[in-house]
């Protein structure tokens, strides 16, 4: 399964980890442990695929809708 068809086919998840270094990997781990969901957002997305396309925009709907405080590493693009 492709990256893109994952994040099309799934939108609701029960853990959203920021953050795909040592920690970022733990709580992952730890959550899928736990029998939950979990998507993972990188402080660098894919070649091409900053977080401002198209892509993106049923997650940024989402972080809006719930008024979710998000901020990304200075190092994201």
């Amino acid at each position: 399964m492709t990256w893109e068809r994952n994040v099309a086919e799934q939108l609701e998840y029960d853990v959203v980890v920021v953050g795909s270094g040592g920690g970022g990997f733990a709580a992952a781990i730890t959550a899928r442990k736990l029998g939950l969901s979990v998507a993972m957002i990188s402080v660098f997305p894919p070649a091409g695929r900053g977080y401002d396309q198209p892509l993106y925009d049923p997650f940024w709907e989402v972080v809006n809708e719930m008024r979710i405080p998000l901020a990304f590493h200075s190092a994201s693009n």
